[in-house]
């Protein structure tokens, strides 16, 4: 019987997305349990009359977030959220949360109930008259399955440039 691998899908190609990405990539490579290709979703817009998936994809580069910054070539984007969602084990989220909740919105169809999300997201969170929710839960709630959260002293240029960072994972059990 042949083990399914894992599949990873990230979600924001920003300034701090991209260098997330391209390190979540580089792990991909290492590691036979997961699959090897990294869907990406970017927010898609027009940089000098491309589009910023097709640029990504031909130059492995950002040039509008991360310029110089070279990607992997199992990093594919797309501008599809649900492409990027679909069959995915792991979907990290390193998007501003006004575009997270558009996201959640497409994708929660298509998530995997066996799927595991990663908030690495500062600004996610929900407040109501009774109420405070992290971004952890507005994700889980929304796609019905669990979530951590990945916070730390981490800068998007260290991480591009392989420094080391400290993060901490906070989830709300250990199955998680």
């Amino acid at each position: 019987q042949v083990a399914m691998k894992i599949k990873v899908a990230c979600f924001g190609g920003g300034g701090w997305g991209t260098p997330v990405a391209r390190m979540v990539a580089q792990s991909l490579l290492r590691d036979q349990k997961f699959d090897q290709e990294l869907l990406l979703w970017v927010n898609d817009e027009i940089i000098e009359g491309a589009m910023l998936t097709e640029i990504i994809n031909t130059t492995h580069e950002n040039p509008k977030y991360m310029p110089g910054l070279r990607l992997p070539r199992n990093l594919r984007a797309v501008s599809d959220a649900a492409e990027a969602a679909r069959g995915a084990d792991l979907l990290i989220f390193v998007e501003r949360q006004d575009v997270m909740r558009r996201i959640l919105v497409e994708i929660a169809s298509c998530v995997k109930r066996t799927a595991t999300a990663v908030i690495m997201s500062k600004d996610m969170v929900e407040i109501t008259a009774d109420k405070l929710k992290f971004g952890c839960q507005v994700v889980s709630e929304a796609l019905k399955i669990p979530a951590a959260v990945l916070m730390g002293g981490t800068l998007a240029a260290d991480v591009a440039a392989g420094h080391f960072a400290e993060a901490t994972l906070g989830c709300h059990s250990t199955e998680t």
